[in-house]
């Protein structure tokens, strides 16, 4: 079970409180530093040479059309995306970027986490400003690249590193009719801070983090089934990598997780959730991984542990590999500067607190070669072998066998997988004039499954082949290319064959024109049912003065088993623009009257 506390004196929220006075104080620090040595340790002779104002950046607009026949599915949708970004440069020594994003597409402009976004951040040498929307990682651990809207600071040079964010990471979403339980969230601020210095054979980092949730931002008032605790999280972690001896490196990573879970009922008339009101707990989590590698020559070999516990969670990411213990062994080589040998084994496990009643276990080994044999021969093949074991506990079946063939338990079972990939490009001979590439990949993947105590096996052979070959000819702006798959997928139950063939042409002319077919068509058959998708692609593109261009692009798809999308047509046009400013200065402005 996790480790639960309850909270019955209010020390997690002083130390909440704490930390984001540090957090508050530090980004003030790094902030007023950069203003400071912006003007003390400016290089004056770059400053002489440079424009005193330089501006660069783009602008782009595009609408996508969906018409939908035969369906009955909602009205045909339009919608437009709107970005650009604006780059201006002080004398030549203080950058300032400006970005933004804005759509008017309902799928994501309501999110918790939406598109529309705008961003600057100012550079000066190794400092850089953030305001508006942008992302930060502290450790795989705290603070992961999660979206922010907010204020951050960073400095980064050969010896230091350090950075320092606050603002929302999140922003209320209340519940409606028509939300889910996963689309329901609270306001959620935070920030954090990191300090890593750099010896001459030692690397030493730590960072934290302080994040909660506004429990005041949703209410549940008509739907209190779907009512979620409001969260507040502390994390931190430290990191250390040095050289032990000459070419063997050695690092590691602690990290620990404190997140506080308060279910709050003032607004609440639900006795089922008031009933929750007990459930009020913080879980502590601890992480921790090390590595270490050593070279000789061309080769190095490594090893490598990590450790995270169940239900591993912290503010400042979105998706974490919790429950699990891996060690992990990899090899790599050249041979004869052409081919490169990489080779690594696993072993994994979950169930690291033997709190459920299953628990896999995983090997895994895989090697991959690539290289050039010949001038005009590239390959690349790769073997990768996974075999997992799960193990489900029924203690109440252990408690009532006589016999280990009574009742048998058909839960304990292994699975066994092996992908086996080949992959080659062959360019013959060319002229100037015309340029051919033949191309072909092979993959095929096997996977079984054993039970216990059970003959039978369930076993699955995918086999995927595709080839191509492309022909260019330089003296008009032309390519040709054709291609062909073919994907097989047995089961004990069915066979699935699918076959694909393709063709396209590009062509590009001197005033920028440029223009491009495609087609596809997918024939599927398994038992005694024949299918089939075809498809085709259209695109232009035009620039003029050099600044300015628009696409245009159109896709067709007809699908012959699909009743609700038979023909699909999606249509989009794309305008963009890019630009560079530069003011001119009194002397160039002189000089210009005279002349």
């Amino acid at each position: 079970m996790l480790k639960k506390y309850q909270v019955s004196r209010p020390g997690c929220r002083y130390i909440f409180i704490l930390i984001m006075k540090l957090i508050s104080t530090i980004l003030t620090s790094i902030i007023l530093l950069m203003a400071t040595l912006s003007v003390s340790a400016q290089d004056i002779e770059t400053i002489v040479h440079s424009k005193p104002i330089q501006s660069s950046g783009s602008l782009s607009a595009s609408t996508t059309h969906e018409l939908i026949t035969d369906s009955t599915l909602a009205d045909n949708s339009f919608y437009y995306y709107l970005n650009g970004s604006l780059t201006t440069t002080f004398f030549g020594v203080v950058s300032v970027p400006i970005s933004f994003a804005f759509t008017d597409n309902t799928l994501t402009k309501n999110a918790a986490l939406p598109f529309n976004r705008f961003s600057l951040s100012p550079t000066y040498k190794g400092y850089t400003l953030y305001l508006g929307f942008n992302s930060m990682t502290f450790s795989q651990y705290t603070m992961s690249g999660h979206d922010y809207l907010g204020i951050g600071a960073a400095y980064q040079n050969a010896e230091w590193d350090i950075a320092a964010f606050y603002g929302r990471l999140r922003k209320a979403c209340a519940p409606d009719s028509a939300a889910t339980k996963f689309d329901i969230g609270y306001k959620r601020v935070g920030g954090g801070f990191k300090v890593g210095r750099n010896f001459d054979n030692m690397t030493v980092a730590g960072n934290v983090i302080c994040i909660g949730d506004k429990k005041n931002t949703v209410s549940f008032d008509g739907y209190p089934e779907m009512y979620i605790p409001a969260k507040q999280n502390i994390a931190s972690s430290i990191e250390l990598g040095t050289t032990l001896i000459p070419r063997l490196n050695v690092r590691g990573e602690y990290a620990f997780s404190i997140l506080k879970r308060k279910y709050t009922i003032d607004s609440l008339s639900n006795e089922q959730i008031r009933s929750e009101a007990a459930l009020n707990y913080t879980s502590v989590f601890h992480a921790y991984n090390f590595a270490m590698d050593y070279s000789l020559g061309n080769s190095q070999v490594g090893l490598a542990y990590k450790y995270m516990p169940p239900n591993y969670e912290t503010l400042g990411g979105y998706y974490f590999s919790e429950d699990q213990r891996q060690i992990t062994a990899t090899f790599s080589t050249m041979i004869a500067d052409r081919i490169a040998v990489a080779g690594d084994a696993g072993f994994s496990r979950d169930n690291v607190k033997n709190q459920k009643i299953s628990t896999n276990k995983n090997m895994v080994y895989s090697i991959n070669v690539s290289g050039n044999p010949t001038q005009r021969l590239n390959m690349s093949a790769s073997f990768n072998n996974d075999q997992s074991y799960i193990n489900i506990r029924d203690n109440y079946r252990q408690l009532i066998q006589t016999s280990q063939f009574e009742d048998l338990d058909t839960n304990n079972y292994s699975q066994l997988s092996s992908t086996s990939m080949l992959s080659m490009t062959y360019t013959p001979g060319s002229s100037q004039q015309v340029s051919h590439a033949i191309s072909a990949d092979f993959t095929y993947q096997t996977t079984s499954e054993n039970q216990r105590y059970d003959t039978l096996t369930a076993q699955a052979r995918i086999l995927n082949v595709n080839t191509g070959y492309t022909c260019s000819f330089s003296e008009i702006g032309t390519s040709l290319s054709v291609r062909g798959g073919f994907n097989r997928s047995k089961t004990q139950m069915q066979t699935v064959d699918v076959a694909t063939v393709s063709a396209g042409v590009a062509r590009s002319f001197k005033n920028s024109l440029s223009l491009s077919a495609d087609a596809t068509f997918a024939q599927t058959r398994y038992d005694t049912i024949s299918s089939h998708i075809s498809n085709v692609r259209f695109s232009a593109a035009y620039t003029f003065f050099e600044k300015h261009n628009i696409s245009l692009s159109a896709v067709y798809i007809h699908n012959s088993v699909s009743a609700t999308l038979k023909n699909r047509l999606t249509v989009n046009f794309n305008y963009s623009y890019t630009f560079a400013l530069k003011r001119k200065d009194n002397n160039e402005n002189n000089e210009n009257r005279q002349l």
